[in-house]
């Protein structure tokens, strides 16, 4: 998939990318799960790998191919 630019322009992903999880293994305890906030100041939910949003609660419940865990924070 293409850049389309801005995360405010790109689509959502669809539930044939996302699937169900009942386990962590979901959108938010990954380490390409990011967000922005539109212009509007409105929380968007991103997946850079996929360059799609993420609806809203979707990030607590479901996965897509590409998951990968996020790496442990540092000790100070």
């Amino acid at each position: 998939m293409a850049a389309v630019g801005e995360p405010e322009e790109w689509a959502y992903l669809d539930h044939a990318v996302l699937r169900p999880s009942r386990s962590a293994k979901v959108c938010i305890t990954c380490r390409h799960f990011s967000y922005e906030v539109s212009r509007s100041c409105v929380t968007l939910l991103t997946c850079p790998v996929h360059q799609a949003l993420i609806g809203q609660g979707e990030q607590l419940t479901r996965r897509c191919r590409h998951w990968s865990a996020r790496p442990p924070l540092a000790s100070p």
